[in-house]
Parts: structure tokens; C-alpha cells; sequence
């Protein structure tokens, strides 16, 4: 079994006390950091809109991602500690 600690973001066996690290944090280990500025710039060229208005954009896209793959996280996680499933709302 393991724990998760919202706080600090780890997870722990209990049995053993051996901590893991989450898939995000693993991830930021070994690729590149996304150039904002620099694909901006390019998309806004293409696009022929302003740069930060492509940086606005996306944004708002990451948020709308980011907050739907909570919600999905959410009912997988009480699916998994209650056996039920249930539509959670935000």
C-alpha cells in the first residue's frame, strides 16, 4: 500500500517507509523546459496574432486541462477508497 501526502507531495509505503516521488515530478527530471517566449513568438508569426495573446491562450487551455484531469484524478481516487462511483463537481 501506499500513502500520498498532499503537503509534500510524496508517497510513502508504510510497511517499509520508502517514499516515491509523483509521475510530475519524475518527468520534470529528464525533459527540456517548453520555451514559452520562443514558440509564442513562431505560432504568433503564423497565426498573426500578438505573442502574448498566444501565451493568454494558452493559459487558459492548460487551465481547462489541468482543472479537468483534477476532476478525473478526484473520482478515480474516491472510486479507489469508497468502490463507488461518483461525478465530483467543481
Amino acid at each position: 500500500m501506499v500513502v500520498f501526502d498532499e503537503a509534500k507531495h510524496t508517497y510513502t509505503n508504510p510497511e517499509t517507509n520508502r517514499i516515491y516521488i509523483s509521475v510530475s515530478q519524475l518527468l520534470k527530471r529528464y525533459k527540456e523546459p517548453f520555451d514559452t517566449d520562443f514558440f509564442a513568438e513562431k505560432a504568433a508569426k503564423k497565426q498573426g496574432k500578438k505573442k502574448e495573446d498566444i501565451i493568454a491562450e494558452w493559459q487558459k487551455n492548460n487551465k481547462a486541462a489541468c482543472d479537468k484531469g483534477q476532476r478525473i484524478h478526484d473520482i478515480f481516487e474516491n472510486y479507489i477508497k469508497t468502490g463507488k462511483i461518483s461525478c465530483i463537481n467543481r
